[in-house]
């Protein structure tokens, strides 16, 4: 008798669930149905896919199988609520007494602005044995060590990776991109056909490869579409992300600044494009040109790619840790809540296909800093001066603080300054696990 009434329970149970559960997915089919102006057919499809999304978003928050590794941002210890920008809180001219009797007045302050987006990013972990055997295996240190600039490496890298295939040579599909297996194994298409679903779209696998060997020289990238995938590098010489279009091999200067995304849309509603140019990689002498066949031109043009980014575009994943964290089917980080629209404003709103996705009009959500070092004071000098770091720099290793010339490697983020009588300098930057230096900060202060 007790099995039986355990059974009808939990009969009971399932049928109460899945008369509401039918309920709500009605409700939201009708609610997409008016909202969006789309067919009976697609609210009931894409409101049964947004139920089966929220359940499986809240079943992983109770517990997660596949628990991501994450790359360390900062040091451990990092409480610095009681910290500001030295240039904050010393303004110019303001006098500050220690207390053994020392004057500092601020003379000078070269302090990088952190901004941070409310949408997480997962960074690739330092700690990933493939990563580094990409590196040494295809000898990509040799490649961008040449170069004369961080940015000029990361073309030539950019030019590599697109000429380790033709555009028809079609890749098979992998559910985690891993950009080692792909160049071990060398596929060359020998006139099978491209198959949606079965191979990567040229213009996605570009991106991917480029992007995957950045990040394996401790550089980041992130994928980006404008209905075409691109690519956005992180550029510690210029201060930004800058598009990177892989497959086609190129991207976009104005008065010798590379541009981002968001440059070009503004650009693409502008009539004033003066001092934009395409800037190719050289080709060899009988390789293969990548212009996009369906564009029916040898040679693009600034005002053509230009024009490409007139609608609103979106980071297609956010994240660039595929060769380390594995997520099944389903899991919220391999959906569409793992990617972000940008809406300029005053363009059009969200659309069916957008809905689950993040979505902003704010620059900052989208363009936020990396590999910056932001020098900051305790206000409290009573007992001693005292400086503090902050910093977003993935795979972070250490803080390079230089004082009065005297170099120190900083694990944690905070530090005594013994300044003394007369000009004190410092200057910090954050250095990453790879070995790649950040953007540095400075302060000169007098004392007397």
């Amino acid at each position: 008798m007790r099995i039986r009434r355990l059974a009808t329970t939990f009969g009971l149970l399932a049928l109460v669930t899945l008369i509401v559960s039918g309920a709500w997915v009605s409700l939201q089919a009708a609610s997409l149905w008016v909202t969006y102006d789309v067919s009976v057919a697609d609210a009931a499809r894409g409101a049964l896919r947004d139920t089966t999304l929220v359940i499986a978003r809240n079943l992983v928050s109770l517990y997660d199988p596949t628990p991501p590794l994450k790359a360390r941002f900062a040091p451990d210890e990092r409480d610095l609520r009681r910290y500001k920008p030295i240039e904050e809180v010393w303004r110019g001219g303001q006098i500050v007494s220690l207390a053994n009797g020392l004057r500092l007045e601020l003379i000078e302050a070269r302090n990088e602005r952190i901004v941070r987006s409310p949408w997480k990013f997962g960074y690739q972990p330092y700690d990933e044995p493939r990563i580094h055997e990409l590196r040494q295996r295809y000898h990509l240190d040799e490649i961008i060590g040449s170069a004369p600039t961080e940015f000029e490496g990361m073309v030539r890298l950019r030019h590599w990776a697109r000429t380790r295939f033709n555009r028809a040579d079609y890749q098979p599909m992998m559910p985690n991109f891993d950009a080692l297996e792909v160049l071990n194994r060398n596929y060359r298409n020998q006139g099978e056909p491209y198959s949606f679903g079965g191979h990567f779209d040229p213009c996605h696998f570009f991106q991917l490869l480029y992007a995957q060997l950045l990040v394996s020289l401790g550089h980041q990238a992130r994928l980006v579409s404008i209905g075409e995938a691109m690519t956005e590098v992180w550029s510690n010489q210029y201060r930004k992300w800058v598009m990177m279009d892989a497959e086609l091999d190129h991207h976009l200067e104005r008065n010798g600044v590379p541009l981002n995304m968001l440059e070009l849309s503004m650009l693409s509603h502008s009539h004033n494009r003066s001092g934009v140019i395409l800037s190719r990689s050289p080709r060899s002498p009988g390789e293969e040109n990548p212009t996009m066949p369906d564009l029916h031109v040898e040679r693009l043009s600034a005002e053509t790619v230009i024009s490409w980014f007139m609608g609103p575009f979106e980071i297609t994943e956010l994240r660039n840790d595929w060769m380390t964290n594995h997520y099944f089917r389903g899991h919220p980080a391999r959906s569409e809540a793992a990617t972000l629209v940008f809406i300029a404003p005053g363009s059009a709103q969200v659309t069916f296909s957008q809905r689950l996705r993040p979505h902003t009009s704010r620059k900052e959500d989208l363009y936020w800093t990396l590999h910056q070092s932001t020098i900051l004071v305790d206000p409290d000098v009573s007992g001693g001066f005292r400086v503090a770091f902050d910093t977003d720099t993935p795979n972070f290793d250490y803080f390079e603080v230089v004082t009065d010339g005297v170099v120190t490697k900083l694990a944690t983020s905070s530090m005594p300054w013994q300044v003394h009588a007369g000009t004190n300098e410092l200057r910090v930057r954050s250095v990453n696990k790879f070995g790649v230096h950040g953007i540095e900060s400075g302060v000169k202060i007098a004392s007397f």
